[in-house]
Formats: structure tokens, C-alpha cells, sequence
């Protein structure tokens, strides 16, 4: 109610924000996993990529549990496991992604059952990991149908 009443501060706020403890060790624990990102991708789209998720993250948070009161980065993070999933199945040719995709799962599953607890929301959770997903295809390349042909066929 008060986002829509004009305090859209509020939705970059809450990404930088930390409820608890517990929350601030997973998000530094899941940064460490999940700093290849940067190095890939550059700072500028990873900026964007933890941006967009998150405030994506929060817009949906206010939209399906309006009432709710939550905080974190957990869905700018699910930002980065969309793009991490995203790069697992466009490379699964060239790299080990059986185990990676079996890490990047249980990083999410653990997450979404943190999200049952007080002041973290996994509707954010389902908002940053869509927009990672939408803004990791987005930087594909854009291939042709003999380009596509060429990078499945490997």
C-alpha cells in the first residue's frame, strides 16, 4: 500500500536490505557460489542483473501478498540462479552440468524453504529467478536457424 501510494523507494531499499542473521550468512554464502557471474558477464550487466531481479522480485512480492512486510537480496540472488540455469542448458555440451545443475537446485531449494519462515517471501524468490531468466536470454546472442543448427550439433 504505501509503494503504491507513492514510496516506490521502497522497492530498491528493501533489496540492500537484511532481516536476520541467518539471511545475511546465505546471501554471502550464495554470492561466493555465484561470483562467476561477474566475471562472464561484467559488472554492468551483473549490476543490472541484481538490480532488475530484485526490484522484479519485489514487485511481485507486492503484488500476490500485498500485506506482507519483507526484506533481503534473495531475489536479486534468484536472478543469478536464473542466469547460472540459463548458461547450464545453452553450454550443457562443453561442461560437467549434471553436478552443477544438481548445486544450483539444491542452493535454490534450500532458499525456498528458508522462504517459509517470517520476513522472507518467497514470491520474491519466484519474481527474481523469472527476471533472471528473462534478462539471461535476453543477452544471448541472437543466432540464425544454420547458427542454431551449428550450436546444437555442437
Amino acid at each position: 500500500e504505501l509503494i503504491l501510494a507513492g514510496e516506490s523507494w521502497r522497492l530498491f531499499s528493501a533489496i540492500i536490505l537484511q532481516n536476520s542473521i541467518t539471511c545475511y550468512v546465505l546471501t554471502i554464502a550464495s554470492l561466493i557460489y555465484t561470483k562467476t557471474i561477474e566475471r562472464k558477464t561484467g559488472f554492468t550487466k551483473s549490476f543490472f542483473l541484481f538490480i532488475l531481479s530484485g526490484t522484479y522480485g519485489y514487485i511481485a512480492s507486492c503484488l500476490f501478498d500485498p500485506r506482507s512486510i519483507t526484506c533481503g537480496t534473495t531475489g536479486a540472488l534468484f536472478g543469478y540462479f536464473g542466469m547460472l540455469h540459463i548458461e547450464l542448458i545453452t553450454s550443457w555440451r562443453h561442461i560437467n552440468w549434471k553436478l552443477k545443475f544438481i548445486k544450483y537446485t539444491v542452493f535454490i531449494c534450500v532458499f525456498f524453504v528458508f522462504g517459509t519462515t517470517t520476513y522472507v517471501d518467497n514470491f520474491s524468490h519466484l519474481g527474481g529467478l523469472l527476471m533472471g531468466v528473462l534478462f539471461s536470454l535476453m543477452l544471448l546472442p541472437n543466432v540464425g536457424i544454420y547458427g542454431v543448427r551449428r550450436v546444437v550439433g555442437g
